[in-house]
């Protein structure tokens, strides 16, 4: 009987393989927030400067400060929650209230700032294209934090890209608002709508993917 598990044993140690050491999500979600907002920023600026006076509209005016610190504190917590679903039994729930929370106060200010801005909105850094931007620059983002939930194990592919998408989509968001003009509406139109297309998009077609593939058998043909 030692003999015949003695010989078991070989033969499940033998059929091991070394793996590489997976990042905690957590330290993996930074990283590529940092690595997303660099990318972006150098696009941005290789096309053009940021809007004149920018930086100086953010240590002046309280409530324009306030706009992108909620929005940037929504970023973190959602792109940490995002790449966290990939981990199972990971906690969200609480980045995620955060990040929702944060992300209705930076729309919240904007939309007050329809009657009440924090300063006289203007034309000055109007980008033409700057809708068909948004959505260029987050596409190799989404795709790194695709690939990047991929390599751990998603049990909900729905949620766990639509997160993806919105923190991908958030990234060039933010980045406009000291880039492009400021004005409410065009923001609205322009810069907080796409994140919430790219967002549908993205969960949509993860969910007709599903459909037509069960994720279980994707999942056991990649095993």
């Amino acid at each position: 009987m030692t003999d015949e598990l003695n010989e078991l044993r070989g033969r499940l140690l033998s059929d091991l393989v070394p793996v590489q050491r997976v990042l905690p999500a957590t330290l993996v979600a930074l990283l590529w927030l940092g690595a997303s907002v660099l990318y972006v920023l150098a696009i941005m600026l290789w096309i053009g400067p940021l809007r004149p006076g920018a930086l100086q509209q953010l240590m002046e005016y309280p409530r324009f400060t306030a706009e992108m610190l909620s929005g940037v504190g929504s970023l973190v917590c959602l792109s940490v929650a995002a790449m966290r679903m990939a981990v199972p039994g990971s906690p969200t729930r609480m980045l995620l209230l955060l990040g929702w929370t944060l992300g209705a106060v930076w729309v919240g200010h904007i939309v007050v700032g329809l009657w009440l801005p924090p300063f006289a909105p203007s034309m000055l850094g109007k980008r033409e294209w700057c809708v068909f931007e948004a959505y260029l620059y987050s596409v190799p983002p989404l795709a790194w934090a695709l690939w990047l939930q991929r390599r751990r194990y998603v049990l909900d592919p729905m949620r766990t890209t639509l997160y993806a998408a919105l923190a991908a989509g958030l990234v060039p968001a933010l980045a406009m608002q000291v880039v492009c003009m400021y004005d409410p509406v065009h923001i609205l139109e322009f810069h907080v709508a796409p994140v919430a297309a790219l967002a549908a998009a993205v969960g949509a077609g993860t969910w007709i993917v599903g459909r037509l593939t069960p994720y279980a058998t994707v999942r056991e043909k990649r095993t």
